[in-house]
């Protein structure tokens, strides 16, 4: 479904391009939205996007542009795969099914339809594929009544009504041949290789694979390459070739465990499991079918596969006599049954009564039962993304001005001259005679200048010591003098020592921070941060970053 999805997003969608940096939203609030959409053209980042297509969205509602508006949902729901695909689709809906033109709300319809046929959620893909097909009907739109048909097709192989399904599937292929469309040819080979297998027709199976795979070839599609490969696989373990079926199923499960494709991996280990069960291999078959509930678990697949594991699960642990998996795999079992009982039985009912029977004129019946509109999302919801998105864009904001001001800070420390200590107070109501005073600050003077700050053995006693005088005298001094505790008169020395070098020495930019905080007679690079950063109002990485960028 997403690749019929991304070409019909590529034949309603504009040929424009530019490069885009990643503008903030200000930036993007000056441009035209012809402007906006050659930055989503040529944007590869889906976030950056979504950003961009809201903002031209924001304008073309400020114009009261209404192709634009329906340009920037239907973009939108391209760019999500979540509930806000219903959600941009559902706003199409409610601008143009009044004035529907031969695309509108068709194609819109079909998005929602694929959303949830890709959840297997087939009772309301059923209900928008038919509302399709009344639209395309009416306007004429034969790629359109092929698309659902092609949909439905798919559907009919899943409840295993095959001529049916084949009969769809054909039509559906001729009509792509005829439009030389390569990317729905293999969609319709794909699905017609998927019943051959399905009904183990060797002779077909092997026409329509040999077909899709060198389609698959010139499209550079490797995931549908592989996907012909393994019904192969699957075809040799229906013949009985158990051996041949396992190497080869061996090797696409690696190939789809290797791309992530987690959908595509149910059946070869499926398959793999039941093969282990011929050749008597209970361990690997327990491991293949465990593998399956994984599957089921992410994908939430309808496929009876996943009920012929957890059948083999049950049965396995009731042997072994472990309670506890085992009705950890009832429940899934009874989970699983209550998704097949709500979409897939309740779907068989309505293809045979809604699609193929038109003489009895069910399909009409249901289109007027099924045509109401799909409910908003609720007030409450609304509101709550409202709120995400402000909250959102406010700590955007905030990250923004914050990365500012800190270069700011790097600026105004770039131009200002760094020197070590001043005297703040000239005047001597301290408590101690003046002619120590003056000696101690004659002292620490030369203290700075020799830089002897930068050995991490100063401490309080051995400068009180060094300079001849005692802790309380010196700490007095400093605080009254130097406007500074000890601790702090030590680390602004060093951290204006290290500015210092970092302006003019190119060397020290090379260096880690944990080398430049030992440089600085810091014990660690954690304190060492913590003082650059109390000192400047800069964390020392980011300053050292903008050195390296800007000077």
């Amino acid at each position: 479904m997403y690749r019929l999805r991304k070409h019909i997003i590529i034949f309603l969608s504009f040929s424009y391009s530019l490069v885009f940096y990643g503008q903030n939203i200000d930036s993007l609030e000056n441009k035209s939205t012809d402007e906006l959409f050659n930055l989503y053209e040529s944007s590869k980042k889906i976030d950056d996007k979504k950003s961009i297509i809201k903002v031209f969205l924001g304008k073309a509602k400020v114009n009261k542009s209404k192709n634009d508006i329906i340009t920037g949902y239907y973009v939108l729901a391209g760019l999500y795969d979540d509930i806000n695909v219903l959600k941009y689709s559902d706003s199409i809906i409610s601008l143009t099914s009044k004035n529907p033109n031969a695309y509108h709300p068709a194609y819109d319809y079909l998005t929602k339809a694929y959303f949830f046929q890709d959840r297997y959620d087939y009772v309301n893909a059923i209900d928008n594929y038919l509302i399709v097909n009344e639209y395309a009907k009416k306007s004429n739109n034969s790629e359109l009544i092929v698309l659902a048909n092609y949909s439905i097709g798919c559907l009919k192989r899943k409840i295993k009504e095959y001529s049916g399904a084949l009969k769809l599937l054909k039509e559906n292929l001729k009509y792509a041949n005829k439009l030389k469309d390569n990317n729905h040819k293999l969609l319709s080979l794909i699905e017609i290789s998927n019943i051959y297998t399905e009904t183990n027709n060797i002779d077909s199976l092997s026409t329509y694979s040999e077909q899709g795979k060198k389609l698959s070839l010139v499209l550079k599609d490797s995931i549908s390459y592989h996907h012909f490969l393994t019904n192969e696989a699957i075809t040799s373990y229906n013949e009985e070739n158990i051996q041949e079926s396992i190497i080869k199923l061996e090797k696409e499960k690696q190939f789809f465990e290797r791309k992530k494709e987690s959908k595509y991996l149910l059946y070869p280990y499926f398959y793999l499991a039941n093969a282990n069960i011929v050749i008597d291999n209970k361990k690997e078959a327990l491991k293949y079918f465990k593998k399956v509930d994984s599957i089921h678990q992410i994908e939430q697949s309808v496929s009876p596969f996943v009920k012929d594991a957890y059948s083999f699960l049950i049965s396995h642990y009731k042997k072994s006599g472990n309670l506890e998996i085992q009705l950890k795999y009832v429940n899934r079992l009874i989970a699983f049954d209550s998704i097949i009982n709500t979409n897939s039985l309740f779907l068989n009912k309505r293809i045979y009564k809604e699609y193929d029977i038109p003489k009895l004129n069910a399909e009409k019946k249901i289109i007027i039962a099924t045509m109401q509109k799909k409910e908003h999302m609720s007030l409450i919801v609304l509101i709550a993304l409202f709120v995400v998105l402000i909250i959102v864009s406010l700590i955007l904001r905030h990250q923004y001005k914050k990365r500012k001001f800190y270069k700011n800070k790097v600026e105004i420390i770039m131009t200002t001259t760094t020197t070590t200590t001043t005297t703040i107070n000239n005047s001597n109501n301290i408590d101690i005679p003046k002619d120590i005073v003056d000696e101690v600050l004659l002292k620490l003077e030369k203290f700075e200048l020799d830089k002897k700050y930068l050995s991490n053995k100063v401490t309080l006693n051995s400068l009180a010591k060094d300079l001849s005088s005692n802790t309380n005298y010196l700490s007095k001094i400093i605080n009254h003098y130097k406007g500074l505790s000890f601790s702090n008169y030590l680390n602004t020395l060093r951290i204006n020592f290290i500015v210092s070098e970092l302006k003019v020495n190119s060397l020290y930019r090379k260096f880690t921070v944990k080398a430049i905080a030992e440089e600085a007679g810091f014990n660690n690079s954690e304190s060492f941060s913590k003082a650059f950063y109390k000192i400047t109002n800069v964390k020392p990485s980011f300053f050292m970053k903008q050195l390296e960028e800007n000077y």
